[in-house]
Formats: C-alpha cells, sequence, structure tokens
C-alpha cells in the first residue's frame, strides 16, 4: 500500500512540473504570441486572482461556492456593456458573505451597482437574518489602485482588513 501511494506522489510530482515547464532558452519561436496573450490577458485575470486571492484569505462564515462571471454580473445588474470580466464567491442564501471582483469598463456605474447590491441585502436580511447585517454595514466596494477592477467583499473581517488585503493586491499588480 505504501508503494503505492509513493508512487502516486512521484507521479503527480512529475505530472505538476511538466505542467509548470515553459519554453527552452534557444525556442523563441512562441516567446511573440505568449508576451502578447499574457499582455491582453493581464486585467483580465486580475479579477480572478483577486478574487481568489479574497476567498483564500478573508474569514467567513462558511465556505464560499465559486460563481461564473455571467452569474456575478447578473447578481449586482451588470452586463458586458459595464464589465468585460467578473468573478466570484458566494455562500448559501443564510449568510450574506461574498467575493465579487469586476474588470469595468465603466468604473462609476460598478461601484453603483455594487452599494445598490449592498443596500437592497441589509433590507432583505434585516428581517430574515438580522445578524447578517453588520458584516453588510462593514462591506468593502473598493477600485484597485489605478486600475479598472472593483473589488466587493462581504465577510466575518473588518473592512480594514479587507481593504489592507485588496491593497496589497493591487500594489502587486503595479
Amino acid at each position: 500500500m505504501k508503494k503505492l501511494l509513493m508512487l502516486t506522489a512521484g507521479l503527480m510530482c512529475i505530472l505538476a512540473l511538466t505542467a509548470c515547464g515553459g519554453s527552452t532558452a534557444g525556442d523563441t519561436s512562441g516567446d511573440t504570441a505568449q508576451t502578447e496573450a499574457s499582455q491582453t490577458g493581464e486585467t483580465e485575470n486580475m479579477a480572478v486572482k483577486t478574487a481568489a486571492i479574497l476567498n483564500e484569505t478573508a474569514h467567513f462564515a462558511e465556505d464560499l461556492t465559486e460563481m461564473s462571471s455571467d452569474a456575478v454580473m447578473r447578481r449586482y445588474g451588470l452586463d458586458g456593456e459595464t464589465v468585460v470580466n467578473a468573478a466570484g464567491y458566494a455562500g448559501t442564501p443564510a449568510v450574506v458573505d461574498e467575493i465579487a471582483v469586476f474588470e469595468a469598463k465603466d468604473v462609476d456605474k460598478v461601484i453603483e451597482a455594487a452599494n445598490a447590491r449592498i443596500e437592497s441585502q441589509k433590507t432583505n436580511y434585516s428581517s430574515y437574518a438580522p445578524d447578517q447585517v453588520p458584516k453588510l454595514d462593514d462591506a468593502v466596494i473598493m477600485r484597485l489602485g489605478n486600475s479598472d477592477c472593483v473589488a466587493v467583499c462581504v465577510s466575518e473581517d473588518t473592512s480594514e482588513t479587507i481593504s489592507n488585503i485588496l491593497s496589497a493586491v493591487a500594489d502587486d499588480a503595479e
């Protein structure tokens, strides 16, 4: 049994190392295409990366479930006219905990939609689960540095803690 486990672990390591491999020093044929792809995908990936970082580092009442980009935009009443890309995580309806990060075409409209969602949630939860409302009062809606990304986070952490995490993400992106 131990040999089988060791063999499986060894194979997983080999697969992981193989997947991380890049081009060799002498092979530059794909460098231009790879650079262009990474430049155009950087901002789009910022939403996904930021949402994942928040999900891993912030504290939530329960494990959050990843949502599709479309589901995040629908939740906030946004569409392709306002948002290029979105990423997010949400808890069950028993809690208000959620993460939404948007790469915005119109940052002001995204912030407006985020504020409207928070206010709507306060109204809904004030009678349904009033213990959740303080989290909404401390929700963070923040533009990430000078980028077109806007993050929304409702968690058990204080707004200061979430703002610090988001500031670190924005600093790393610059």
